[in-house]
């Protein structure tokens, strides 16, 4: 008999998989910033070793990944970290973090920087304000999730609602995501 292998010390769950409807259906995470698009700056936020599942439709990417797609597709958030939840093995902590976020690498770091949690991880703005789709969970965090009735419609809130939350600070402006061609517009002039 052979020993299972043991589980790496990271996951990750990359959401990818919106409609970008304020983008006119372009897919945002394909939207170079800087020298890449924004979901290479997602996957490049994450320590080498991490095993990654990116959950929305594949396309090309700077790093192996694997992909998940919730279902039915276009049900949200909630139920497309469930999803990437599912696809990864159990046993070690998950990073959730969305492709929209041109700092994600600074979000990560105050992520792994923080102490591990029992329960959830999740990043918060200036004002105190939790963004639910940059978080670290707990192995038993996201074994709870995975265990979850299917989270079809459900908000990112009504997830971590099951969890015990420990808000984690950004660093200044790092939550910014890019929602609108406006928000790429400013990001553009600040550079």
């Amino acid at each position: 008999m052979t020993a299972p292998t043991p589980s790496r010390s990271l996951q990750a769950v990359v959401l990818a998989g919106g409609t970008s409807q304020r983008w006119d259906g372009q897919d945002k995470t394909q939207l170079v910033v800087g020298d890449r698009p924004l979901l290479d700056h997602a996957l490049a936020a994450l320590p080498g070793d991490t095993d990654v599942v990116v959950v929305g439709p594949p396309r090309p990417t700077s790093r192996p990944v694997g992909w998940a797609r919730e279902k039915p597709a276009g049900s949200g958030p909630a139920a497309g970290v469930q999803a990437g939840l599912r696809a990864l093995a159990p046993g070690a902590p998950v990073v959730v973090l969305a492709a929209d976020l041109p700092r994600a690498a600074e979000l990560v770091d105050a992520l792994l920087g923080a102490p591990r949690p029992t329960g959830a991880l999740v990043v918060s703005d200036g004002s105190g304000r939790a963004h639910w789709t940059s978080a670290l969970l707990s192995a038993e965090a996201a074994d709870v999730v995975r265990a979850l009735p299917d989270l079809v419609d459900a908000s990112l809130r009504r997830l971590f609602d099951h969890l015990d939350v420990v808000l984690v600070p950004s660093p200044d402006g790092a939550t910014h995501d890019l929602d609108s061609p406006a928000d790429l517009d400013a990001l553009q002039e600040d550079h």
